[in-house]
């Protein structure tokens, strides 16, 4: 229902020279804005399980719920509520299977494959929007942290890295196309993020409020890892260093819009949801996600136009 605007008031995404080409590539299967929107509708609903899905099986939270799984949709709606199938959207996807793998790997002997699974979803995400290449220090800092260093385990990280280069260079040279554009970083690398002039006064009390978002989660830092054991305060710290990377992306390369904090929509709702597992913040889990709800439908609707 968060995403009805995108029915009403469809939006088409077209590639443009500058898109990664597994992006084109899957853009082409959804030409009209229907398509697109039906697709982003799907993606957002598998990235919502998966995210709740993350945080029942690794136990982060005081109490099992689902609370991440419905701010995730809402702080999507409430950061671009018009966009459909952009290429964070579908990297967003593949960072939350490489972050669910590197969760897996904690104190596991036999962790050859999910180490390896780490670099080639972390590698699939960069192949859709190349910015996400940031995040492959991530995994780097999230084996360091969840396991001792081990030579072997960083090769088999770099190797499900180096394989995903390897399958779609192999794609491009089977259709004779160039290699130089595999992975374009130029167009608005250190370009910060710049408000959209044409935007309503909606778009900017938006944008305030995912700043504040953001603010009101990095104070949570040391409540949120209070009276919680090792295993939980490690993969916690981690969600962390997804935030700050995300940060690191929205500051060295943003278009003219605010769709590229998407990428920051999957830790926040982690955290905000870790948060507010605890039965004495039911009450405020309430009256966050009822005015999420209601900011959500303000924008997708467009009921406010100032």
């Amino acid at each position: 229902m968060v995403r009805i605007g995108t029915f009403i008031y469809p939006e088409v995404m077209i590639a443009t020279e500058h898109d990664s080409y597994l992006y084109t590539q899957v853009l082409s299967l959804f030409g009209t804005s229907l398509s697109q929107a039906i697709a982003a509708v799907v993606l957002i609903h598998i990235q919502s399980i998966l995210v709740v899905s993350i945080i029942a099986k690794n136990r982060l939270g005081n109490e099992t719920t689902s609370f991440a799984g419905v701010l995730y949709p809402l702080l999507i709606g409430i950061i671009s509520p018009s966009a459909t199938l952009t290429p964070i959207l579908l990297g967003n996807l593949f960072l939350l299977l490489a972050v669910n793998s590197l969760f897996s790997s904690y104190k596991n002997p036999k962790a050859v494959a999910i180490i390896f699974n780490t670099g080639f979803f972390i590698g699939v995400a960069t192949a859709f929007y190349t910015p996400f290449c940031v995040f492959i220090l991530l995994g780097i800092i999230g084996l360091l942290i969840l396991r001792s260093f081990k030579f072997l385990e960083k090769l088999q990280y770099f190797l499900g890295l180096f394989c995903t280069m390897l399958f779609l260079g192999t794609w491009r040279f089977v259709k004779e196309l160039s290699l130089e554009p595999m992975f374009d970083l130029g167009i608005n690398f250190m370009k910060f993020l710049k408000p959209n002039l044409d935007s309503n006064v909606v778009y900017y009390v938006f944008l305030v409020l995912v700043m504040m978002i953001i603010l009101y989660v990095l104070s949570l830092y040391t409540m949120v890892l209070s009276k919680k054991n090792i295993q939980v305060q490690k993969k916690v710290d981690i969600l962390y260093w997804v935030l700050l990377f995300s940060g690191v992306i929205v500051i060295l390369y943003s278009p003219s819009n605010a769709q590229v904090l998407w990428v920051a929509a999957m830790p926040l709702s982690m955290i905000l949801a870790i948060k507010l597992s605890d039965k004495k913040s039911i009450f405020l889990a309430e009256i966050f996600h009822l005015g999420l709800l209601v900011m959500v439908f303000i924008g997708t609707l467009k009921l406010i136009v100032i």
